[in-house]
């Protein structure tokens, strides 16, 4: 129909304005990219700390799980181990992501891509909470419960496969709610798009079930760790004082107490000095002479 319009009224035809779509669109893109050039430059500290925890969290991980595969099996070194994990999961996955929504702050244009990132990011972060509260029970229940039964390896091994579990279903919700958001750039009525909250999704019922859970999630963590390590503490300032108060005690009697709470006799200087010079002298004038 255009074509036979342009037939009969060429006049019309010419005058109209024609319009590059294709240039409008680099155009468009060009400026996008600018944007995200200068919010980068201007985040660049940021940008490096990330690089620099990166490596040293590669670095240290890697030592931390090598070094702590060799020791004999225990909790300690089952918890350990999955830490060390985790963080370098962490590290691997987390901190390239951050710097890339850095870089890219108005065209990170993939929905699905940030889900699985946000997702996995929650994930790791809920994990390593909950194992940090495992690692403060054991340690409170050896210090202040030392004579009941303590966690084996397969007991911590079971522990952190719960923490995980555990933490990837509680993210579950975060990775539902995580896409594409549309955020303005202050150059007219340009807008980008950044990994976050995705836009259907920012008032949803989903997201603030997920904050009042993550939120109470996190009260409870540190709750628990704070307690117990306070308690850790108050064990031990109580067995130290309780351990002074023997040792004073048992000092005039020539003993001593160890932190530990063991008696030795190795105090030499409260023994009876050897006094030679206070023993009675042998007199012999004072001897009675035989008879004869």
């Amino acid at each position: 129909m255009d074509s036979i319009r342009n037939a009969v009224h060429p006049e019309e035809s010419s005058s109209r304005p024609v319009v590059d779509v294709t240039a409008e669109d680099n155009s468009v893109d060009d400026l996008l990219e600018d944007l995200n050039t200068r919010f980068a430059l201007s985040v660049l500290p940021v940008i490096l700390y990330l690089a620099v925890l990166l490596l040293l969290g590669l670095v240290g991980n890697i030592l931390s799980f090598v070094v702590y595969r060799r020791f004999k099996p225990s909790s300690t070194r089952t918890y350990i181990l999955t830490i060390s994990l985790l963080d370098l999961s962490n590290n691997v996955i987390s901190n390239p992501t951050s710097i890339a929504e850095l870089c890219f702050r108005y065209t990170f244009d993939n929905p699905w891509l940030c889900r699985v990132f946000r997702f996995v990011k929650s994930s790791q972060v809920y994990s390593s909470a909950f194992l940090l509260v495992a690692v403060a029970l054991d340690r409170h229940r050896r210090v202040c419960q030392s004579r009941k039964k303590q966690q084996e390896a397969g007991d911590a091994l079971r522990a952190s496969l719960i923490c995980v579990v555990v933490g990837t279903l509680l993210s579950l919700p975060y990775g539902a709610v995580t896409g594409r958001q549309t955020i303005p750039t202050g150059t007219g009525n340009l807008t980008g798009f950044m990994c976050s909250v995705d836009d259907q999704h920012t008032s949803s019922v989903l997201l603030l079930s997920y904050n009042a859970i993550t939120g109470l999630g996190f009260t409870t963590c540190v709750t628990m760790i704070a307690v117990s390590y306070a308690q850790i503490g108050c064990h031990v300032w109580r067995h130290r004082k309780h351990v002074v108060g023997l040792n004073q005690a048992a000092t005039p009697h020539g003993r001593s107490l160890s932190p530990s709470g063991d008696t030795s006799s190795t105090l030499k200087h409260n023994r009876r000095p050897h006094l030679k010079h206070n023993r009675r002298p042998h007199l012999k004038h004072n001897r009675r002479p035989p008879r004869t």
